[in-house]
């Protein structure tokens, strides 16, 4: 889970080492202790960020290169 600290705090996310998280850090934690240190009010949580599947992108079909169009209305 992400989250964004609110305070300065040392922690073992993974049991074996010691991890120093500054505040203002934004950190992707193991979702137990993250959960820990958003219910001590320590970090806040960074919602996912959504987004809509709008498909494919529009292709190109003009066959026309701007760069051509270009040079040819500068007269050369």
């Amino acid at each position: 889970m992400k989250v964004e600290m609110k305070t300065t705090q040392t922690a073992c996310p993974e049991g074996h080492t010691v991890v120093h998280y500054e505040k203002g850090q934004r950190v992707d934690l193991p979702e137990s202790l993250a959960r820990i240190f958003v219910k001590e009010g320590w970090a806040r949580r960074i919602p996912e960020r959504q987004t809509k599947n709008k498909g494919a992108a529009p292709e190109n079909k003009s066959g026309k290169s701007r760069t051509r169009q270009r040079r040819k209305s500068h007269g050369t």
